[in-house]
């Protein structure tokens, strides 16, 4: 499922963190707190490692003009 600012706003938090994706290598992880990061997945041959891209417990989303 892509991730659009209307499903990250709808996003709750739980007991214990999740991740979600959209299919192509970009994730959010909510945390139990409702801290939400935007990682990107960087694949190679010995293992996987997370490039966080974005916090959005201090972004804003503003309303289109």
């Amino acid at each position: 499922m892509p991730l659009t600012s209307t499903g990250i706003k709808a996003l709750k938090s739980k007991e214990s963190r999740y991740r979600v994706t959209d299919g192509q290598g970009l994730m959010l992880e909510v945390m139990p707190s409702g801290q939400k990061n935007g990682f990107s997945a960087i694949h190679s041959m010995v293992k996987e490692k997370l490039l966080l891209l974005v916090n959005f417990h201090h972004y804003r989303y503003q309303k289109p003009v």
